[in-house]
């Protein structure tokens, strides 16, 4: 018998919790964890296996680096989004008259913009995205302008 070994006056063994460190008598020889804490049965055990299923997700990204893939890292934002369109749109120009279709062929979310005001007593509007000004023009056109 290992001389190190607590064992309390019953002959139980005493360890300590591979969570907590408290000490505790264990009832089996294969109990690694509290058998109650905070008046809950097998508290550190399931948070140990918390603990280890949330270390697997961080370790996830970096096996597959190492793998050779490129893990899942930012969602790009629905506005971020519509501005790398008007950006493609725009294609370096300062203005640029579109029918509004071609938004929307481009995959544009029209209800994500930064601010819009009413211009116009007849419903109209002009809308800012990032650095872009759109404006419903006549002939259903739209004018976008960057600036």
């Amino acid at each position: 018998m290992n001389d190190e070994r607590k064992i309390d006056e019953f002959g139980r063994e005493i360890r300590k919790c591979a969570y907590c460190g408290d000490e505790f008598v264990a009832t089996h020889k294969l109990r690694q964890f509290c058998p109650e804490k905070f008046g809950r049965t097998d508290y550190c055990k399931y948070k140990q296996k918390a603990l280890i299923a949330e270390s697997h997700l961080v370790q996830e990204p970096l096996n597959m680096i190492k793998g050779g893939l490129i893990p899942y890292t930012k969602q790009e934002s629905p506005l971020d989004k519509n501005i790398r369109i008007l950006d493609k749109i725009m294609n370096g120009s300062s203005s640029k008259l579109i029918l509004p279709n071609e938004l929307s062929f481009y995959g544009y979310d029209i209800y994500e913009f930064n601010e819009r005001h009413k211009i116009s007593d007849n419903e109209q509007y002009l809308i800012k995205v990032g650095d872009y000004r759109m404006k419903l023009q006549a002939e259903n056109k739209l004018l976008i302008t960057k600036g």
